[in-house]
């Protein structure tokens, strides 16, 4: 009996576009003779548009004719974050998919090798894993209806062959632990093609995946608490974002810099960003939860017409708003709803504000900005195209000045606060010191406010027993009262004063009150326990399964006793085959169970004297 459907990757290549069939759709769509897209922006754009529009088109086909057949059958679509679709030049249209009524849920895809390519950042283009991961598994929520299931999918794998085993399991924790950070899951799926992920790693790789499998089949029973830097600061995204990509109209090849160039930032400050959608931003209460949100209209727009509207009620009710962008041909896409209102994104954004007076224009001299009568460091500077593509404010306070002219700017609108800066958005990806001054804009932008930009050393979240954590830029102590296990490591140790170092990242559960029992306890099992455990002071007593050809791993406090038996039998009867390691240093013993079938559960009978 089917039970879902699942749309795989509704996505089309944006050099795609050429065949004479969609020739016709366009024309017939536009209303105007084909143009092909690399002839101008808005044939860029209006030809990543279509492709979206036309799998949007087919999903709902689709999905009302099963709906119709079979109401109980749940519609998923399994798709990559929009970041990961710029990386690969792929067209999407995540929030017009979420939007049809016949969708369930979404499959949030973030994928190890996705996560594993290079980042401009502070003048670098290396990779940073943790940081993608956490993006994207944050990004996807914001695109979709509240009522719709949200999955996400980690990968234990690597579709490169050239890739060590340690590269994959070093990503693969990495996704883990941004994928905690996600508040409201429904499950994450595990594994995609079990031969691939775990039929094909090691025995101790598939121990650990076992160990973190047990966490995934209890995660939405537990509650918790994140802990990062200050809260409420985020940006806004839209799917648009893969459908300027051209490198003749865009600032840079790397069209990762509009995203990625000064979000980084926020994560080495371990400040945890909130993504918001732009396409699916309709009332001021999406965004009750923040306080300052950075928007840019540079390579992207938005889809709804009203998104501006929204954030302007939210200034004017104590929001602060930083805007960051220079000129985008993209401004200039017939058809769009932006040129339908004669006008632009930026232009009606500044309308909403009441800021009807203040007027831009594109272009400004190269040279070293100076901020509030100070110049900038010589990192700051604005040169060539970006030079070119900078936006020059007049009629608002001006702080940031270029050549003479303004092109920082800020106003008071209502309760809030709201600031305009015309350089690129890709731009701040340039070097360390564009780096920090967007740390400098947004520690502006917060003035005033209690909590203000306060960095943190780590990341983490705590969801029952579980805590997962990341560290920023420096070691850290994660605590110096409990008592861990190591989830990542395939024999369960038991960690006290656990240290983080920098970049690095930890699973651990925590059994502080379980080692300060007067008897025996089960502390933590791989697999799957089909039953609650027996926890007597002369037997412990459980009952696990596990895939074939693999090993679980268990780890039982033993309160100061002597183990007397220990036997192992399966549903059938037969004596299994187990390992027994004792710890002296922890009083603990880690049981190991080599699995014969799937579908026969042992049982572990632990005797004391």
């Amino acid at each position: 009996l089917i039970k879902v459907l699942a749309f795989e990757e509704p996505e089309l290549w944006n050099p795609a576009g050429y065949s004479g069939g969609f020739q016709e759709e366009w024309a017939r769509h536009y209303d105007v003779p084909y143009a092909r897209q690399e002839t101008s922006a808005t044939a860029t754009y209006l030809t990543q548009q279509l492709k979206a529009t036309l799998f949007y088109e087919a999903i709902d086909l689709l999905s009302r004719r099963v709906k119709e057949k079979y109401p109980e059958v749940q519609v998923i679509i399994a798709t990559h974050s929009v970041d990961d679709y710029c990386a690969h030049g792929i067209s999407t249209g995540i929030s017009l998919y979420a939007s049809l009524p016949t969708v369930d849920g979404i499959i949030g895809q973030t994928w190890s090798d996705g996560v594993g390519r290079p980042l401009p950042y502070a003048g670098t283009n290396d990779p940073h894993p943790f940081a993608t991961a956490t993006v994207q598994y944050r990004s996807y929520r914001t695109f979709m209806r509240p009522d719709q299931a949200l999955y996400l999918l980690q990968d234990p794998s690597s579709d490169n062959p050239h890739v060590t085993p340690e590269w994959k399991q070093e990503h693969w924790r990495q996704t883990v632990v941004a994928s905690m950070l996600q508040k409201d899951t429904a499950c994450s799926q595990f594994t995609v093609w079990p031969q691939r992920a775990f039929g094909a790693a090691d025995a101790d790789y598939q121990a650990v995946q076992s160990n973190v499998y047990e966490f995934y089949q209890k995660q939405n029973t537990l509650s918790g608490a994140l802990y990062a830097g200050a809260p409420g600061i985020g940006m806004a995204l839209s799917d648009t974002a893969g459908w300027c990509i051209s490198k003749p109209f865009t600032l840079t090849g790397n069209f990762l810099a509009t995203i990625f160039g000064w979000t980084l930032q926020w994560m080495h400050d371990c400040i945890l960003p909130e993504i918001v959608s732009l396409d699916a931003l309709h009332s001021v209460d999406q965004l009750a939860h923040l306080r300052l949100l950075v928007v840019t209209y540079d390579g992207m727009k938005s889809l709804n017409e009203k998104a501006n509207g929204v954030l302007a009620e939210w200034v004017k009710a104590g929001g602060r708003l930083l805007y960051l962008g220079g000129q985008d041909p993209f401004d200039d896409v017939p058809g769009s709803w932006w040129q339908k209102a004669g006008t632009t994104p930026l232009r009606q954004l500044l309308d909403a504000l009441s800021l009807t007076g203040v007027t831009y224009a594109a272009g400004a001299e190269a040279g070293v900005p100076a901020m509030a009568g100070s110049p900038l460091a010589a990192g700051c500077a604005v040169e060539g195209e970006a030079a070119a593509r900078t936006l020059t404010f007049a009629g608002a306070e001006s702080f940031i000045t270029l050549g003479g002219a303004a092109v920082g700017i800020e106003a008071a609108v209502g309760a809030g606060r709201f600031a305009a800066v015309g350089m690129p958005a890709a731009w701040y990806a340039d070097t360390k010191e564009k780096a920090e001054l967007f740390v400098s804009l947004c520690k502006r932008l917060l003035e005033g406010d209690e909590v203000g930009y306060q960095p943190s050393s780590v990341l983490a979240a705590v969801r029952g027993r579980y805590t997962a954590a990341w560290a920023g830029d420096q070691s850290v102590c994660l605590s110096k009262a409990h008592t861990f296990l190591d989830l990542f490591d395939h024999s369960l140790p038991v960690v006290t004063n656990p240290h983080l170092q920098p970049e690095h990242t930890a699973f651990f559960y925590d059994v502080t009150d379980l080692v300060q029992s007067d008897k025996p306890r089960l502390l933590y099992t791989g697999g799957v326990e089909l039953a609650p455990a027996t926890e007597e002071a002369k037997k412990t007593a459980f009952t696990i399964t596990q895939p074939s050809a693999s090993y679980t791993v268990t780890r039982v406090f033993r309160a100061g006793r002597t183990l007397q038996s220990a036997v192992g039998l399966t549903a059938a009867g037969k004596e299994a085959q187990l390992t027994l390691t004792p710890d002296d240093a922890s009083d603990t013993l880690l049981i190991r169970y080599d699995c014969e079938a799937v579908a026969d559960p042992v049982t572990v009978t632990l005797n004391w004297q």
